[in-house]
């Protein structure tokens, strides 16, 4: 993949469209900052957004991903592919959280332990028997792994930007099916752009559509009930 090429591309397809960055930006809900290192390609779209931008630009993801205009149609064998990194991408990141978590906790207990043991401020059970300064080194070394760990940690979590100025709304619901859609409807949607839509049903009956990021997509299986959180017509969480 070339990132320059690709961001050229993209950058040729908003003019295109008339826009400048700052309304693209809003028009998916990022900063115009973002616009400008995909337009670069010092930054690229993850997966989610790709999909949008192809939807948005009326061109196949694969285009956008080549930094070239072709004329081929995205077939449902391309589709089924795009499900699939999903839910490898969903499963990656479980996983990755996973890892973190547990020693997270391990460094917690070891922490909790060392202050019992080593703590000069309220001496521990081993201050003053060992030398002070292996006290101290024990101490800082402890707190600064605890440190990198914290940033590692803030890396692995995800962070998007809010897609939608509406609020946030909780509820109870059940996940009722999971499609990757295509098709120019009222919505006015082009043919060749795909979207991960997920379907959920809340307790009151109503039914919801909901736009996702692909690790989201792929982690939630069909049939599951729990806590969905969503803002506008774009999902943000479900427990």
């Amino acid at each position: 993949m070339n990132q320059q090429k690709t961001g050229e591309l993209l950058k040729r397809l908003r003019k295109d469209k008339g826009l400048t960055q700052e309304q693209l930006a809003e028009r998916f809900f990022v900063s115009s900052r973002t616009v400008s290192r995909w337009e670069t390609g010092s930054n690229m779209p993850d997966v989610g957004m790709l999909i949008e931008l192809a939807d948005f630009y009326d061109v196949d993801i694969r285009e956008i991903i080549d930094g070239e205009r072709k004329s081929e149609i995205m077939d449902k064998e391309t589709k089924d592919t795009l499900l699939k990194v999903a839910e490898y991408a969903a499963e990656g990141h479980r996983k990755a959280q996973t890892q973190v978590l547990y020693i997270a906790l391990g460094v917690c207990i070891t922490l909790v332990l060392c202050s019992i043991l080593f703590s000069g401020g309220h001496p521990g059970l081993l201050y003053g028997i060992v030398p002070e300064t292996v006290c101290n080194t024990i101490l800082d070394g402890v707190y600064l792994f605890t440190g990198v760990l914290l940033v590692s940690y803030l890396k692995v979590r995800p962070f998007r930007e809010k897609p939608s100025p509406e609020p946030e709304k909780t509820l109870r619901a059940t996940v009722v099916a999971k499609e990757i859609r295509s098709g120019t409807g009222a919505s006015g949607r082009s043919h060749m752009g795909y979207s991960f839509v997920i379907r959920f049903r809340t307790e009151a009956g109503q039914e919801l559509e909901l736009y996702a990021y692909e690790e989201e997509f792929g982690g939630l299986k069909e049939g599951s009930s729990g806590t969905l959180t969503y803002q506008g017509r774009y999902f943000v969480d479900f427990r």
